[in-house]
């Protein structure tokens, strides 16, 4: 249970009245839609409309479906489907390797773990007959790390991260080291190897060094939070990184990495006792998590946020 000390100070009928009203705000706010987020995609469907012949309008579904973490599911399979007719009515082999890529993801944000690892485990097998290394690689091997991460499974996470680290390496890809550091980082903090998660995060965050990779790989810093704020308990370090995560990840448009700021953030501030600022975190993250409509982040934001009230009101009955 987190810690709510801040409680013996407050009326505790006000507080449940609070609550209450809370939850009913939450509901009324789950269709609420945030302006940056929208405008971006309304960016990128304005692109597609605006483009005037089927290679640009390929390549603007493309970049569409690229931003795959700043729109819904329903989006992102629709768009998916469309890249691989237009890649196969125009022969673009390597368009239709990226169609299935976000098919792949679509099934991820299915909750199909199973089906989507199958599947990506398949695209980087072709993906190595047929084509250098390039950015394919790094989209696949980053959504194998991330159904991995997903399932819990810690090992087969670290040599997933691992190989892309000597393949990131070898080709001086300074966004594929910073995503092999930070997914090993993952690994060890699944493994409750705490130290040796922040020894990997401090490395991925030494490699960015500028606004873009801050933005790029804003989730970082919430891989750098996490073993502050689950395993040694330094949660003034932990707000300090959390504060960097959602700066980044909303000037980056980015719905899912912004979620999950919000989320970590809110457990942050409960555990400082700073409840407002808390509850306002959660929810932001569930009208995050109602926007992105993938159903793993949307049952993980109500529990986050039902654990929350369940804590309050436990902790006003002692």
């Amino acid at each position: 249970m987190l810690p709510f000390n801040s409680f013996s100070l407050i009326d505790k009928d006000c507080m449940l009245k609070k609550i209450l009203v809370s939850v009913f705000a939450v509901m009324l706010s789950m269709s609420s839609i945030s302006n940056a987020q929208t405008t971006l995609m309304d960016s990128l469907k304005n692109n597609i409309a605006k483009a005037n012949n089927e290679t640009n309008k390929l390549s603007a579904v493309m970049h569409l479906c690229d931003n795959w973490e700043s729109c819904n599911k329903d989006t992102m399979q629709h768009y998916a489907l469309i890249v691989e007719k237009m890649a196969t009515n125009q022969n673009n082999t390597i368009a239709k390797l990226y169609a299935q890529y976000y098919m792949a993801v679509y099934l991820l944000e299915e909750n199909k773990l199973d089906t989507a690892l199958r599947k990506t485990n398949e695209l980087i097998a072709i993906a190595k007959k047929t084509l250098p290394y390039g950015d394919i690689y790094l989209r696949l091997y980053r959504l194998k790390g991330n159904i991995l991460s997903r399932g819990n499974q810690a090992n087969e996470l670290a040599r997933n991260s691992f190989e892309l680290l000597k393949l990131a390496e070898d080709n001086n890809d300074t966004t594929g080291m910073i995503s092999a550091k930070t997914s090993i980082g993952n690994a060890n903090l699944k493994m409750e190897k705490f130290q040796d998660a922040i020894q990997w995060q401090r490395q991925a965050l030494k490699l960015m060094n500028n606004p873009f990779y801050k933005r790029k790989m804003c989730i970082v810093y919430l891989n750098m939070a996490a073993p502050f704020n689950d395993g040694i308990k330094n949660f003034d370090s932990a707000e300090y990184y959390m504060k960097l995560c959602i700066q980044y990840a909303y000037e980056s448009g980015n719905l899912v990495n912004e979620n999950k700021a919000e989320n970590v953030y809110g457990s942050v501030l409960s555990r400082l006792g700073r409840i407002n600022e808390a509850e306002a975190a959660f929810q932001k993250a569930v009208q995050l998590e109602k926007q992105i409509g993938d159903s793993y982040y949307i049952a993980a934001g109500v529990n986050m946020l039902g654990e929350f009230y369940a804590n309050i009101r436990a902790c006003l009955k002692l």
